[in-house]
């Protein structure tokens, strides 16, 4: 990296010609069609930052500009800003007094010697985390300069939490696609897993009381989580196609597996999110608040707009996850009739049991 300022405080002011070609790169990564090719443009403006300091801020501005205009979660715009300090913290620690202190300790013959017998453990602890410290403050006086003064009260007082947000960011911008599994291809079922499966739904379909199909039902979650999808679909629809199970138990036993991960795949979709984050913010221009809310015709005309847009995104994306296993019939059922989607699957629940105890 070229000559540059040696203290995080400092905030080189970049052309506006650089933030709008940032800006580009930017907007073509996180609108990329496939996690690898997301990370792989990432991986190149990163490296583009890392060539200069006006190329650093630019990105540091253009990502904030972007968060902005909501073109990026306030999660991925902390990931992509942490990173750009990243590039530059050595630079700062290398020529911060403090820094050099404690990483003096550590090559000091004279300091490693004086520690008392059997306390050089807690002594090499205790200078790490003086240096960690050292190095948080660091982080939090260069977002702090460049207007984020949340990110820096966060790292100040908690870093954990700046940490976990960052790793929200990191996770949404790699998994980011159109939709979740959009270019993912189904695994094939495995035969066992496929047999134990279909042995935990009958077992969970002759249940005569609420209370055993409640039992079973905790073991059959647990042998879907700890499987594969492909062979939770295959057991269910081997059940179906020789009559052990009704048409409503089929559905709540496909939507149990596939669709139980329908709030990942709305957190993973960049355009539901923003769609969320607007019907919420119209929520409390409006002062809709509390729970539950008030029925559609109650609602003010802009809430009604943006929540059907909502309600549209995620049925697109459950149907989705449907067909991405096959079963293009519920799927269809989601868009065109999701009421009845809905009744059936929860006519299914448990079995039946609750119809069977009438």
């Amino acid at each position: 990296m070229s000559s540059s300022p040696t203290t995080p405080d400092i905030v080189v002011r970049p052309h506006p010609k650089r933030i709008a070609r940032a800006k580009d790169w930017l907007t073509r990564a996180i609108r990329s069609r496939t996690p690898e090719q997301t990370e792989r443009r990432i991986d190149v403006i990163l490296d583009w930052a890392y060539r200069s300091v006006a190329n650093a801020e630019a990105i540091y501005a253009a990502v904030q500009e972007l968060r902005d205009l909501r073109e990026l979660e306030p999660d991925e715009a902390a990931c992509l800003c942490g990173e750009v300090y990243e590039i530059r913290s050595d630079r700062f620690m290398t020529h911060d007094s403090a820094c050099q202190r404690i990483l003096a300790l550590y090559t000091d013959a004279s300091v490693i010697e004086g520690v008392p017998p059997g306390k050089f453990e807690s002594w090499l602890v205790a200078t790490t985390a003086a240096l960690r410290s050292r190095g948080v403050e660091l982080a939090a006086t260069y977002h702090a300069a460049r207007g984020e003064a949340r990110w820096a009260a966060m790292l100040r007082t908690n870093p954990g939490e700046f940490q976990t947000l960052v790793a929200h960011g990191q996770c949404r911008l790699i998994k980011t696609g159109e939709l979740i599994w959009e270019d993912e291809p189904l695994e094939a079922p495995d035969p066992e897993q496929t047999a134990l499966i279909g042995q935990r739904i009958m077992a969970l379909s002759a249940s005569e009381t609420l209370r055993a199909a409640f039992d079973i039902s905790r073991v059959f979650q647990h042998t879907i989580e700890s499987s594969d999808r492909a062979s939770g679909v295959a057991a269910v629809r081997q059940l179906r196609e020789v009559g052990a199970i009704s048409r409503a138990e089929w559905a709540s036993l496909i939507d149990e597996i596939v669709v139980s991960d329908l709030r990942s795949a709305i957190e993973c979709d960049r355009e539901m999110m923003q769609r969320e984050r607007e019907l919420e913010d119209a929520k409390e221009a409006n002062g809709v608040t509390g729970w539950p809310e008030p029925d559609d015709d109650m609602l003010p005309a802009d809430v009604r707009v943006l929540k059907k847009r909502y309600l549209q995104r995620s049925l697109a994306i459950q149907a989705t996850l449907l067909r991405r296993v096959g079963e293009h019939e519920l799927a269809n059922l989601v868009m065109e009739h999701p009421e009845e989607y809905d009744r059936l699957v929860e006519e299914g629940a448990f079995g039946g049991i609750a119809e069977r105890q009438r």
